[in-house]
């Protein structure tokens, strides 16, 4: 690595040693995270319907922290690619169940701009990321531990603040629930009295 040159990072390339790899042998890390993606697309929108929104998004961004962990400390290429796979095992809860878990704990008139903001700031993560190369570091490490940080504060978040999606519970039939949790919405959001009344579907 000729660090002279200001295109030069200190990345995977030369924590795992890639230079010495084959190109097959270095894609296959991404592929892992598609695989594992496939994968868990199979039976884990299922289990958010069977379970519950908030367990499957909690368990996917705990099995991610756990990558994010591994993709720190591991210096072997096939280490590296276990936990690519286990990462991308995460995605489809961390993406596409957690956007549902959102907007269901949202107001309809909220829900289109909340989703916009979601997807802006998503789409921004790759410009973040070169800001940062550019003009701040060439380790890749600092990223990694903002990004479990910011994991680590996501799933206290949920577990110390959101109930389980009123609409969810709602599709179970359970009302008493469906209740307890709008009112604990309420009052995160400063909101007085309970709501006690009787949903359509239980009238």
């Amino acid at each position: 690595m000729d660090w002279n040159e200001p295109t030069s990072l200190d990345n995977w390339f030369v924590q795992l040693n890639l230079a010495c790899e084959s190109k097959a042998r270095i894609g296959l890390i991404g592929s892992s995270i598609f695989f594992g993606w496939a994968l868990s697309a199979i039976f884990l929108p299922r289990l958010a319907d069977l379970y519950g929104r908030k367990l499957i998004v909690l368990i996917s961004l705990c099995i991610q922290l756990v990558s994010f962990i591994g993709f720190y400390f591991s210096r072997n290429i096939n280490v590296t690619t276990a936990f690519a796979f286990v990462f991308g095992t995460a995605a489809v809860g961390r993406c596409s169940i957690s956007f549902l878990y959102l907007i269901e704990l949202m107001p309809q008139s909220r829900q289109v701009l909340i989703g916009t903001f979601l997807h802006v700031s998503n789409g921004l993560v790759g410009i973040l990321g070169f800001l940062y190369f550019w003009q701040i570091s060439r380790n890749w490490l600092w990223i990694e531990i903002v990004a479990g940080a910011m994991n680590l504060v996501s799933i206290a978040g949920i577990l110390l603040l959101l109930p389980e999606s009123p609409k969810y519970l709602l599709t179970k039939k359970r009302f008493q629930e469906a209740r307890d949790c709008i009112n604990k919405i309420a009052k995160i959001n400063g909101k007085e009295g309970l709501f006690n009344g009787k949903f359509e579907a239980e009238r």
